[in-house]
């Protein structure tokens, strides 16, 4: 399957002109990626959508996600008919980002679709709310007050979509330090190092454990149990080497930039570098990895500019 799906998708690029932003060949690629993205009825996940879908009892677990898909039954919309309009909306939210800030969408779309396209074919939801929060960040660092409400507005229904993406807002807070003050980035490193060191004890692991089962939240002990070996090694290397990417790029081409995309490149370098904190959080658990590949999203945005 992956082969059949590869081989169109490097005709089309060879036809393409990667430096020309519309053309039919890119709009061909972007229908595939939608037909295998929403058109997959078959991948691990499937069966838990089904179950969500057709469930009586509201899904509370991402309250908002649960009154989407209720509305969409309402509608009379079944789960397959739901996947691909939630695929539609999530391409469209991302490329209308993807087109306005880079110069060869081509690119970006051949980075994303090196893995991460198949990650996301599976955990859809977690797509849906990252495609809101990346449309979210063009308004907020780049345009008026009124449009800042609205991307405050938007990250918090992709949180409530999935509560992994409260982490964006955390890391925005963060690299707004960040990019302000020296000092703080050396005490932010200091401190997240700390933190490791923390996390991997296991007394202090034993403890969150049972903090959890007090207040009724056993369901996140899965988190706190070390399950990796030396996988997490891969990750440490995806993340640093993405960092150093970043820098390379914001040192030769930042200064070029019109001041609404500089401001947006400017912030998804510092939140790479707010989100080092999560470094250590690999080793406990590869689900933690799902904070790494949200961030790569937006580096791929800076890459593409830049090639």
């Amino acid at each position: 399957m992956i082969v059949l799906f590869i081989v169109p998708i490097s005709i089309i690029f060879l036809w393409g002109n990667r430096k020309v932003k519309y053309n039919k060949w890119f709009l061909v690629l972007l229908l595939i990626m939608l037909i295998f993205m929403g058109g997959s009825i078959k991948n691990p996940d499937t069966g838990v959508y089904y179950d969500i879908y057709y469930s009586e009892d509201l899904f509370t677990k991402d309250v908002l996600f649960g009154i989407i898909m209720v509305t969409f039954r309402w509608l009379g919309f079944n789960v397959d008919e739901f996947r691909f309009i939630i695929c539609l909306i999530s391409l469209c939210l991302l490329y209308t980002v993807v087109f306005k800030y880079t110069q060869s969408p081509f690119v970006f779309s051949l980075l994303y679709l090196s893995y991460q396209y198949f990650i996301d074919i599976v955990q859809l939801r977690n797509f849906f709310g990252m495609s809101i929060v990346v449309f979210a960040l063009s308004f907020f660092y780049g345009g008026t007050k009124k449009k800042k409400f609205v991307a405050i507005f938007l990250i918090v229904c992709a949180v409530l979509i999935q509560k992994t993406h409260l982490v964006i807002p955390i890391f925005m807070l963060v690299a707004h330090f960040m990019s302000k003050n020296k000092m703080f980035r050396s005490l932010f490193i200091i401190l997240s190092v700390g933190f490791g060191i923390i996390c991997l004890s296991p007394s202090v692991m034993n403890l969150v454990s049972a903090v959890l089962e007090k207040i009724e939240l056993t369901g996140l002990n899965s988190f706190t149990e070390r399950v990796t070996n030396y996988g997490w090694i891969v990750s440490w290397g995806i993340h640093l080497s993405s960092c150093i990417i970043l820098y390379y790029i914001k040192t030769i081409m930042f200064k070029s930039l019109n001041f609404d995309r500089c401001r947006l490149m400017n912030a998804i370098y510092y939140i790479n570098l707010a989100s080092t904190c999560c470094l250590f959080l690999y080793i406990i658990n590869p689900t933690f990895m799902r904070i790494l590949r949200n961030v790569t999203l937006l580096n791929f945005i800076i890459i593409a500019y830049y090639l």
